[in-house]
C-alpha cells in the first residue's frame, strides 16, 4: 500500500510539474518578439535567403507552387521557420523561399522569388504586407497601402483534421481583386515528406488563374502564400497543445 502511495505521489507531482511547464511556455509564448530577437531573425533570414536555391521566376511559376514546402523548423517558446515553396513540375527545385518567426499569433516574414522579395509581418489578425497592403483573417479583406478596400481572400475557418502540421482537409478559396476572381488559393500547404507527401507535391497550390494579371496582382497572390505558410507553422505550434482536429 505504501508503494503505491508513493507511485501516486510521484505521479500527481510529475503531472503538476509538467502543467507548470506548459503555462510558462504559454506565457513566454504570448509576449512580444522583443527588438533584439527581430534583429537575429532578420540577420538569419538575410543568410538563409541569400543561399536559397530557386529556380527563375517566369509566367508560369504560379500555378506550378506545389502544396507543400521544404526545410527546417526549430524553438519552443519562439518558433522558426526556413524553407522553400517547391515545383509542382520539378519537385526537386522550388519556386520561393521564406524565413519566418512566429511567437503565438505575431510573425515576421521574409518572403523571396529569383526576382523579388517581400516582408510581412502578422500581428492581430492582420498580415502587413510592405509597400503592398494588408490582409484581415476574421472577413478575408485586402487593403492596399492606403487602406483602401481592393479585394478578398476569405479562408475556410470550420473544423479540419490536422497531423502534426499538416492539413487533411485542403480547401481551395476564391481570391477576388479588381472586381473577379483573379485565382484560387489552396489552403494546406504543408510541410516536409510523410505519408502524404505525395499528393501535397502534386496539388498546385494556386490554380484557376485569370488571365491578363497585372503585377500587382501577382504580388497579392506570392503574399498570399506567405500567410499560408503563416497558418501552416501556427497550425504546428498549437496542434501541440490542442492536438487534433484544430480550427483555422
Amino acid at each position: 500500500m505504501e508503494l503505491i502511495l508513493a507511485a501516486l505521489c510521484l505521479l500527481t507531482g510529475l503531472a503538476i510539474l509538467l502543467l507548470c511547464l506548459l503555462f510558462f511556455i504559454t506565457v513566454l509564448r504570448q509576449r512580444p518578439i522583443p527588438a533584439v530577437e527581430i534583429a537575429q531573425a532578420d540577420a538569419s533570414a538575410q543568410k538563409f535567403l541569400g543561399q536559397a536555391a530557386l529556380r527563375d521566376w517566369n509566367a508560369s511559376a504560379l500555378t506550378d507552387l506545389a502544396c507543400r514546402w521544404e526545410g527546417a523548423k526549430t524553438g519552443l517558446t519562439r518558433g522558426e521557420y526556413q524553407g522553400r515553396v517547391m515545383s509542382v513540375s520539378q519537385p526537386d527545385s522550388a519556386w520561393l523561399a521564406f524565413y519566418l518567426t512566429l511567437k503565438a499569433d505575431q510573425g515576421l516574414m521574409r518572403l523571396r522569388s529569383a526576382a523579388q522579395e517581400m516582408r510581412i509581418e502578422f500581428r492581430g489578425g492582420i498580415a502587413r504586407i510592405d509597400a503592398l497592403g494588408s490582409w484581415r483573417e476574421n472577413d478575408g479583406h485586402l487593403f492596399d497601402a492606403k487602406q483602401q478596400y481592393i479585394g478578398r481572400y476569405k479562408r475556410f475557418q470550420g473544423w479540419r483534421w490536422t497531423m502534426g502540421n499538416r492539413s487533411l482537409t485542403p480547401h481551395y478559396g476564391a481570391i477576388e481583386m479588381s472586381g473577379r476572381v483573379i485565382a484560387e488559393m489552396n489552403d494546406a500547404l504543408n510541410w516536409g515528406g510523410g505519408l502524404f507527401a505525395a499528393g501535397d507535391a502534386q496539388r498546385p497550390l494556386i490554380r484557376l488563374l485569370a488571365p491578363n494579371l497585372s503585377s500587382v496582382e501577382e504580388q497579392w497572390l506570392i503574399a498570399l502564400v506567405g500567410v499560408e505558410l503563416f497558418f501552416n507553422a501556427r497550425r504546428a505550434r498549437a496542434s501541440l497543445a490542442a492536438g487534433t482536429p484544430i480550427q483555422n
